[in-house]
């Protein structure tokens, strides 16, 4: 038999480590102790399950071996029930304004894209399923960034809505430190933002943390409400929601005026263009008058009966302003020939009629 150092002792066997180190099952020894060193049995696996069998089939251990097999069936389908539950809702303004719905690990749910400009980021993002709500919210300042969706301060709004009642804001501060180590350069403020508060913005189909904003400076509808809703945030944080909207604003205004700028200086050059186009068309009109007239030729009886007025006519032929003749000056240079040509034969018969 081998001897070893009795390690524990259970109702149907001990454990015993020997020499070696390794740990071996042995039939139980009345009156070992913890510790004491004693000659063993080994029990062999066939005679374990045989032990357990027994153990089973005794009434207090076979209600706790149920008890185990239902926790075991049921811990799976319960991890993936709380792993999909709604904990609470994040609202992020930058310009693009998002809600993402987060899990309590901080794992995002869903994205609600508040704005035609939060449609085209969100559309940018892949793969945010399940991902770190801090590192979602990360992607989204870097995307808007690029597309130059923010405003001059660099600011970043996030209001946390939690979905039942809670004892510490962890979600905030995680996020919050996560983002000012990741962006320095950014102004990120969090703040909680009561349920209620939520759910009226989502009514009235309006950005939450503007809502927010509107219930600090008391002039939404909600402060005319008989039982308002407590509203906690830290004068510095106040202060800088109100500036992200009032730079908003101003944006806005700045570029409506931009707007209004470009369609004018549209208008101002669609004018010039109509303009031209009239003038254009004007000496066409005037040129095409005077090519007509041009293209009367008289007849031969006509400069024989104007025989005087001959030089006249030749002087008001217009002179070609191109180097390269065009239809109509080739006929005026003929008719100037035929001209000088009648011109020479009336001189030659009247020195024949004065010579006879």
């Amino acid at each position: 038999m081998r001897k070893g150092i009795v390690m524990e002792q259970k109702k149907g066997y001990m454990i015993i480590m020997t020499n070696d180190g390794q740990f071996h099952r042995a039939k139980r020894i009345e009156g070992a102790e913890m510790g004491m060193e004693v000659q063993f049995e080994s029990i062999s696996e066939p005679k374990m399950r045989v032990v357990w069998t027994k153990m089973v089939h005794n009434s207090p251990y076979k209600i706790a071996a149920v008890a185990l097999a239902f926790l075991l069936a049921i811990l799976p389908i319960w991890s993936w029930y709380g792993n999909n539950q709604t904990y609470a809702y994040v609202n992020i303004d930058i310009n693009p304004s998002v809600e993402l719905e987060i899990n309590e690990k901080m794992q995002v749910l869903g994205i609600d894209p508040k704005n035609d400009e939060a449609s085209e980021i969100v559309s940018m993002m892949t793969k945010w399923k399940k991902k770190d709500a801090s590192e979602v919210a990360f992607e989204l300042i870097r995307l808007s960034q690029e597309k130059g969706y923010v405003n001059s301060e660099k600011q970043v709004l996030i209001g946390i809505s939690y979905k039942d009642t809670i004892k510490s804001d962890q979600v905030s501060q995680q996020m919050e430190a996560y983002l000012v180590d990741q962006s320095a350069d950014w102004s990120v403020t969090t703040f909680l933002v009561p349920d209620q508060i939520r759910q009226k913005a989502n009514e009235k189909n309006q950005s939450v943390n503007q809502f927010m904003a509107d219930r600090i400076k008391e002039k939404n509808e909600i402060k005319a409400e008989s039982e308002p809703v407590p509203v906690t945030i830290k004068e510095k944080d106040k202060e800088i929601i109100q500036s992200f909207y009032k730079e908003k604003d101003s944006s806005t205004q700045v570029k409506g005026i931009q707007i209004n700028r470009s369609l004018l200086e549209k208008q101002r050059v669609m004018t010039y263009k109509d303009k031209i186009q009239k003038s254009a068309e004007q000496k066409h009109s005037s040129k095409k008058k005077s090519n007509h007239t041009q293209e009367h030729k008289p007849s031969k009886q006509e400069i024989h009966s104007n025989e005087k007025n001959s030089s006249v006519i030749v002087e008001e032929v217009p002179t070609p302003a191109e180097n390269k003749p065009t239809t109509q000056q080739k006929l005026d240079k003929q008719i100037k020939k035929e001209q000088k040509q009648i011109k020479k034969g009336i001189t030659d018969h009247k020195n024949i009629e004065n010579s006879n």
